[in-house]
């Protein structure tokens, strides 16, 4: 074989390598808003979106950045945001409470908080440093927020759980079928007698 053919087979081969996804938070936006208009036109499946619609998506996506990502990239980003909204929620439940940052834009926590928290949870780090801006936390809220609520296999001991670190508040609820019955304890004589007495303060004094 030739060295000019050798090149030109290299020059096909290096195209036909799928280019890696480059996510810059512009690029991440556009997305969450062409995710977002998939959701108001009823492509939601389960969890994520109809098949279907990740080909769409890459379109409307490669039309608004001139950047051309497949298919399987579109739905791998979905997964990526969806994994990370599900720690940063879980991050605002743990700090419950704390102060905030906000020039960094996260929990405002001492170093042994923050150390204890990361080795319980190593998927939290990311937002030691800084967390997620306001923008992008209303489009993933919009995105993630009913599934994670919806879904057993998301966050089960936060089910039910909404709010935030703001002084929100912050309902919860527990299924029936999930309630421990309650057990009645017997009160003792001595119990209902202390409670008839009258405080020491009201007793009179003998007068000598």
């Amino acid at each position: 074989m030739e060295a000019s053919d050798s090149l030109q087979l290299n020059s096909q081969s290096s195209h036909n390598v799928r280019e890696r996804a480059q996510w810059e938070r512009s690029r991440v936006i556009t997305f969450c808003d062409i995710c977002k208009r998939e959701l108001e036109n009823g492509n939601r499946s389960g969890g994520s979106l109809k098949k279907f619609v990740w080909t769409s998506i890459a379109t409307k996506f490669k039309n608004e950045t001139g950047l051309t990502y497949d298919s399987q990239q579109m739905k791998h980003k979905w997964d990526m945001l969806k994994k990370e909204w599900k720690n940063w929620r879980i991050l605002k439940r743990l700090a419950t409470g704390l102060g905030w940052n906000p020039r960094k834009g996260t929990i405002d926590a001492t170093d042994d908080w923050w150390d204890r928290n990361i080795k319980a949870n190593p998927e939290i780090a990311k937002f030691r440093a800084k967390g997620i801006d306001p923008e992008l936390e209303d489009k993933l809220g919009f995105l993630f927020d009913e599934q994670i609520k919806n879904d057993r296999r998301y966050m089960p001991h936060f089910k039910d759980c909404i709010g935030a670190i703001d002084g929100t508040h912050i309902p919860a609820s527990i299924p029936v079928t999930d309630q421990l019955p309650r057990r009645r304890l017997k009160k003792t004589k001595d119990e209902v007698s202390t409670k008839l007495d009258l405080p020491l303060c009201t007793r009179r004094r003998k007068v000598k």
